[in-house]
């Protein structure tokens, strides 16, 4: 079938990725380990990175680890989100998140592919905001917009999905949900920080096919909001 071929394909890829990008260039000397953190990196898609804990998991050190999700960066398989801070030099002290460049390939890399993807389930959220999220990073780097992104979460857990500046233009604020119908009670944190924040534009994408503008929070298509942040 149409499916499992893809899912072929996507198999095939990983497993092609490891042996020619990674092997026959040697740039992994041990690629037991570095299998084994593609795989836990590939179920921590998205989440606050903690080396520590993936180094503990992996059996490999932190400075490897480091060094294996740089390898991911350079061979453009996926790119980092760092926490949002006014000042850059503190941001930097913000530990990042890290997406994978697709979410076939995330799931291949999971060994999640052969599982049936269901609606309004955890993990469907999460590939619906890392689709969102890619498109964001591609149409930056395809249009040269040269706008930068990060998340933001508070300590009290209130998060932004992501955070857009743009060279000239107002802040963005952008929330994803993978629901099929947004009502306020969905969105409470993005409505508080637009009012927390001056200057800013507050999107929410999701499934919803109904464009609505909930507190100030402009609810569309990802297609319509990509538009209207001078992403298409």
């Amino acid at each position: 079938s149409d499916t499992e071929s893809k899912i072929d394909y996507l198999q095939s890829y990983v497993r092609t990725y490891i042996k020619e990008e990674i092997q026959l260039e040697q740039t992994v000397r041990h690629l037991d380990p570095f299998r084994s953190f593609l795989e836990i990196a590939a179920q921590r898609n998205g989440k606050i990175l903690n080396f520590s804990k993936i180094h503990r998991d992996v059996g490999a050190s932190v400075k490897t680890i480091q060094s294996y999700y740089q390898i991911l960066e350079d061979t453009h398989l996926g790119f980092f989100v760092p926490g949002f801070h006014e000042s850059w030099r503190k941001q930097l002290s913000q530990a990042p998140r890290f997406y994978f460049f697709d979410t076939g390939v995330t799931r291949a890399l999971a060994r999640q592919i052969q599982i049936e993807l269901s609606e309004s389930t955890f993990e469907f959220g999460n590939l619906f905001e890392q689709f969102v999220i890619c498109e964001c990073f591609r149409m930056n780097e395809y249009l040269n917009k040269e706008y930068k992104f990060s998340y933001l979460r508070t300590k009290d857990g209130a998060e932004i999905d992501l955070i857009i500046d743009r060279p000239g233009l107002k802040r963005v604020l952008l929330e994803i949900k993978s629901s099929k119908s947004i009502q306020a009670e969905d969105i409470p944190h993005i409505i508080h920080f637009h009012k927390e924040f001056s200057k800013t534009e507050a999107y929410c994408v999701s499934l919803d096919p109904h464009p609505k503008v909930i507190s100030g929070v402009h609810c569309l298509p990802l297609a319509n909001v990509l538009k209207s942040i001078g992403l298409s």
